[in-house]
């Protein structure tokens, strides 16, 4: 299977925590499934493209916009004989102030856990009254010119692209925000819980983390799950799974070596959790995704 972690983007030698490319390409017979910490914004130019993620397929057109999360996989097949699109990709720490990340955390975990799947496309029609299409242009210019200052200037204008994607959410009651709010006095320690857990997901446990977090084990338990509207265990599984996804798709590990990487206990209960979350079995998710990336190599068809 092919797929990779991508690294991080350089300019100059130096990693950036932002790029932009320009893809124009003509219709491929080939996929090549990748992820990485980038938060990624894709932007239709011209023609047609369908992007997987795991196993969902999305088409792109001229003038939709669309937000995959870090960390997930994904592939992008062009449908038409030349299509072009403009891809935005910044680490996530990006949305948010350092000195004020614990209360604007719920502004940032939509983009770092799994929401509603539909609510990460914007079609041309709902984008037409917005300045998305300006943003995102320019966002690709301010990156070309590599200007002074050319940093902020993209930074400035991806954050309003994302303002507006929360501001739409809220509007039309979309429901993705309400799961993150907590009053703010355990904001920190939650944050601080979630970093920890995404280092050491493989062995965490909640008492792991009520401990990192100078918190009793009852009052943690209770208060990550208000925030997360998930226990503390769901979210290490719901890492745990996300991990597993990248390894059936990029790795030839059967069950047994999956789930030991991973962190899960045994292959049965990676199985189970696997089952639980996705409605399938992982090696179904497998052989799932090798049909379809069989079927774009054999004639670069949409899925």
């Amino acid at each position: 299977m092919n797929g990779i972690e991508e690294a991080k983007a350089k300019r100059n030698g130096f990693e950036v925590a932002i790029q932009c490319i320009m893809m124009d390409l003509m219709r491929t017979n080939d996929t090549q499934f990748h992820f990485h910490d980038y938060i990624e914004m894709l932007y239709g130019v011209r023609g047609s493209v369908t992007v997987v993620i795991s196993d969902n397929t999305y088409e792109l057109k001229n003038g939709d916009l669309m937000v995959i999360n870090s960390k997930e996989t994904h592939g992008v097949v062009v449908n038409e004989d030349h299509s072009c699109y403009i891809v935005v990709k910044f680490m996530p720490q990006l949305l948010y102030a350092a000195e004020q990340s614990a209360f604007e955390l719920e502004y940032i975990m939509p983009f770092l856990l799994d929401t509603n799947q539909q609510s990460r496309v914007f079609k041309s029609e709902v984008l037409k009254t917005s300045q998305i299409s300006t943003m995102m242009y320019d966002i690709f210019n301010e990156w070309e010119r590599h200007e002074y200052g050319y940093e902020l200037a993209m930074r400035s204008d991806i954050l309003r692209v994302f303002l507006w994607i929360l501001r739409y959410w809220h509007k039309n009651n979309i429901k993705t925000l309400d799961r993150f709010k907590l009053p703010s006095d355990l904001d920190v320690a939650i944050q601080r819980s979630i970093e920890y857990a995404n280092n050491n997901f493989r062995t965490v446990t909640c008492e792991d983390a009520a401990k990192y977090c100078n918190l009793s084990y009852s009052y943690f338990c209770r208060s990550f799950k208000r925030k997360m509207n998930m226990s503390f265990s769901d979210y290490i599984n719901y890492i745990r799974i996300s991990e597993a996804q990248k390894l059936l798709i990029t790795t030839d590990l059967d069950m047994s070596e999956i789930a030991e990487h991973t962190g899960f206990s045994t292959s049965s209960y990676f199985i189970e959790q696997f089952r639980k979350r996705k409605g399938i079995s992982p090696k179904q998710f497998r052989l799932n995704m090798l049909r379809l990336m069989e079927g774009q190599n054999k004639d670069g068809a949409k899925p």
